[in-house]
């Protein structure tokens, strides 16, 4: 059996191009490297409770072992719209209002492609999450205004800043 080896052009999109490393990852080597405690992963320093590892081995017998539908498992979006109206008091349809995503990064970019057309303004405040740049869809360019940093200027006692203007000044015009 022959080993594969790396092409030596190597092609990556440019796209692609613009990820940076995982602040996760990043924080995480730095925790290795000093010996400290590592919160960016959130890796659990205790065993999973038993009636976690119990449920996990009845689904496993009862071969609950698919995806769940693209839009999220029925009963998950249910619940979803029981404490949603518990807790905020709004009625949502779990069928035509609610998606469930792997996470924040397909989350965001399923609502960005779903409500920003090419040419639209979408104004991000830092901080931000670090995929907003890299996660632009298809004619969309992440350019981070001025407001950004105008709004990171904090006063002697922490504050941020609530005057208007550096605000205006960090829109550029249309």
């Amino acid at each position: 059996m022959t080993t594969p080896t790396a092409s030596k052009q190597s092609r990556v999109s440019h796209k692609a191009s613009l990820f940076t490393e995982s602040v996760i990852r990043e924080m995480t080597r730095e925790a290795l490297k000093y010996g400290a405690v590592n919160l960016s992963q959130g890796f659990p320093d205790f065993a999973a409770p038993d009636d976690i590892k119990r449920k996990a081995m009845q689904a496993i017998e009862r071969d609950v072992n698919q995806y769940a539908i693209t839009w999220g498992a029925k009963d998950f979006r249910d619940a979803i719209t029981q404490k949603t109206k518990w807790y905020l008091g709004l009625d949502i349809d779990p069928e035509t209002e609610i998606t469930v995503t792997c996470g924040s990064t397909e989350g965001m970019i399923a609502a960005m492609m779903a409500t920003v057309d090419p040419g639209d303004e979408v104004i991000v405040f830092e901080p931000f999450y670090e995929n907003y740049a890299p996660d632009e869809g298809p004619g969309m360019e992440f350019r981070p205004a001025g407001v950004a940093r105008s709004l990171q200027r904090k006063d002697k006692s922490n504050h941020y800043l609530q005057s208007q203007q550096p605000h205006r000044q960090g829109f550029p015009p249309r």
